[in-house]
């Protein structure tokens, strides 16, 4: 049984706690993947223009009446029609689309970070559904691109620099330098949430199940409100075979969440998890 549940609907995480970790696992692909775009880089326009063409005619117009109506508008209107863009890709499943448009916004923003992070964040988790290679690395530019505006925004602010961290080890060919980043902002605060979250998330991906559990086992001790740790650590368990405890964080998990869908789908899982035991 796959255990994982997709927890990011429209680009909105559950509860507002996901900072839109994508699946990547950090192994030679990388590489490989980069050498095959050296020859393409997308722009923002080839990228909007591509996912564009895809939308049923519809959703075509509604974006571009919104389109002409920005032609002439400033400041709080065109911000809110930005927005409105934002929601329609949103109903679209597209992070891609909705982390360039986050990135718009940040530019005419007085205080850009938070939207800048949006962006950051989205960008990182449209790596995992990119079309192809030159699409991957648009996402993977325009994250680090972004999250690296953010912290130059704020610079004290240590949820920005944990993002940024996240995305150079996502992205960067040598990951573990995102990864010392990580250990950096520890020392500053040695239990900032964002960041052990994020290092719990790497310890999956790479498929060190033991230290992902110690990290997250730490955010449940320490942040005991906190629902996606008790989701990730809930894989984390299930992998090792540890079925007992994984109902006990499903449970948990299903406890601090309000989407009665969701709460059913994590239901099902407890019970499949049980008959296993």
């Amino acid at each position: 049984m796959n255990l994982r549940i997709w927890l990011i609907v429209g680009g909105v995480a559950v509860g507002g706690a996901l900072y839109f970790l994508p699946k990547t696992h950090v192994s030679n692909e990388k590489s490989q993947t980069n050498t095959e775009q050296v020859a393409k880089e997308l722009t923002s326009d080839e990228v909007y223009a591509h996912h564009f063409g895809s939308l049923d005619s519809l959703t075509k117009q509604k974006l571009s009446d919104i389109d002409q109506l920005m032609e002439n508008a400033e400041g709080a209107q065109r911000d809110s029609l930005l927005f409105q863009k934002i929601k329609i890709w949103e109903k679209q499943n597209d992070l891609l689309m909705t982390g360039i448009l986050f990135s718009q916004l940040a530019k005419s923003a007085n205080d850009n970070g938070p939207y800048l992070l949006e962006s950051g964040t989205r960008f990182l988790g449209a790596m995992d559904n990119a079309v192809d290679s030159a699409e991957r690395n648009f996402a993977a530019q325009s994250a680090i691109q972004s999250l690296e505006l953010a912290t130059k925004a704020d610079p004290q602010n240590l949820d920005y620099q944990a993002s940024f961290a996240q995305a150079v080890a996502l992205t960067d060919p040598a990951p573990l330098k995102g990864v010392s980043m990580l250990r950096e902002i520890l020392k500053k605060d040695p239990k900032h949430q964002k960041t052990w979250y994020i290092l719990g998330v790497l310890a999956i991906q790479s498929n060190q199940l033991d230290k992902a559990n110690g990290r997250f086992s730490f955010l449940n001790e320490n942040y005991p409100n906190f629902p996606d740790a008790w989701y990730y650590r809930a894989q984390v368990l299930y992998s090792l075979g540890k079925n007992d405890s994984t109902v006990i964080c499903l449970q948990k998990f299903k406890s601090l969440i309000n989407d009665p869908v969701l709460k059913k789908e994590v239901q099902k899982q407890i019970e499949e998890v049980k008959t296993k035991s």
